[in-house]
């Protein structure tokens, strides 16, 4: 704080139910659709899907005498357009075909279940579950149903907003970079000598063919284009990106996310908005992420008109 705070002032900021000093940013939460991202990787190295490969929604998948639902009921539906329209039943299947030990290799080479290093304290690593892991902490086997909630970034997987955003940053990357995140950048003093500086450096990649990260890129545009993440698109700035309303019981609401980049051609910012129990992503996170980009990109002496530079709420 820039001055003293009173007894008073700091039990009222400190008594919050809303934990206002609580850093979201790297804490887990469940992350929901965006999660699909990995999934889909997944589905499309392992060769049990192409962009075009047809599959049914009829609004629910039946595992035994379980109705897992849909949010909607697509009908026929390509693994892309599932991507792009967030298809829950497309990525049951998934989630059973490749199995959760599958899933979660994927998931930890692209740096997800680790820190990722930020020069910041506290940081969580999230969780990336295995058969092996639960049945270490409950003693209890892996079952078909905690797969497909994997799948759609449900059951036990949690993951940070900052790892998601750099996810997002890597997938945009044409060298499928994974960097290290950073807060300062640097350190100077009075005279201006730098004390210390802090260097963007790649620490892993995804690993993936580039076809099949161009068809991931592709659905993530089209997600903003015609998908999901409509509230996000602008004419004048591309962008791409995903969105997740991530269930996280007992509470009532669940949290809104969307992860995205932008201008899609030739990226420069990497965005991951998360809103605690704010609702749907599609709803809430997406208009945050679009403002914050036209910000941005105005701010870069890029023109924009007045008109689309809308306020956030």
């Amino acid at each position: 704080f820039a001055g003293a705070l009173t007894k008073k002032e700091w039990e009222k900021l400190t008594t919050k139910s809303s934990n206002p000093f609580h850093n979201r940013a790297l804490t887990s939460y469940p992350p929901g659709s965006i999660y699909k991202i990995i999934t889909a990787i997944a589905a499309l190295e392992e060769k049990l899907v192409t962009a075009a490969k047809q599959f049914f929604c009829r609004g629910y998948f039946l595992i035994g005498r379980r109705k897992a639902l849909c949010w909607t009921t697509h009908g026929n539906i390509s693994f892309f357009e599932a991507i792009v329209h967030s298809c829950d039943v497309v990525f049951y299947n998934l989630g059973l075909q490749l199995g959760i030990d599958k899933i979660s290799e994927y998931a930890v080479s692209s740096g997800l279940g680790t820190p990722t290093g930020i020069d910041i304290p506290l940081e969580e690593s999230g969780l990336i579950p295995s058969e092996e892991w639960k049945l270490e902490r409950y003693g209890t086997s892996w079952y078909p149903g905690d797969s497909m909630n994997a799948a759609i970034g449900q059951g036990y997987v949690q993951t940070t907003p900052l790892q998601m955003a750099t996810l997002i940053a890597a997938c945009a990357s044409t060298r499928n970079s994974i960097y290290r995140p950073f807060l300062c950048q640097k350190i100077v003093d009075q005279q201006g000598n730098i004390l210390f500086q802090n260097n963007a450096y790649e620490i892993s990649k995804l690993n993936f063919s580039l076809k099949n990260m161009d068809i991931i890129r592709e659905a993530l545009l089209k997600v903003v284009e015609k998908g999901t993440g409509r509230g996000a698109y602008n004419q004048y700035i591309s962008i791409a990106g995903k969105t997740g309303t991530a269930e996280d019981p007992p509470r009532q609401k669940p949290h809104a996310w969307f992860i995205c980049y932008a201008p899609y051609e030739n990226p420069k910012i990497a965005i991951a908005v998360f809103i605690e129990s704010g609702g749907h992503g599609g709803h809430i996170a997406v208009p945050i992420a679009h403002d914050l980009i036209i910000w941005w990109n105005k701010h870069r002496n890029k023109e924009i008109p007045e008109n689309v530079i809308k306020k956030v709420h």
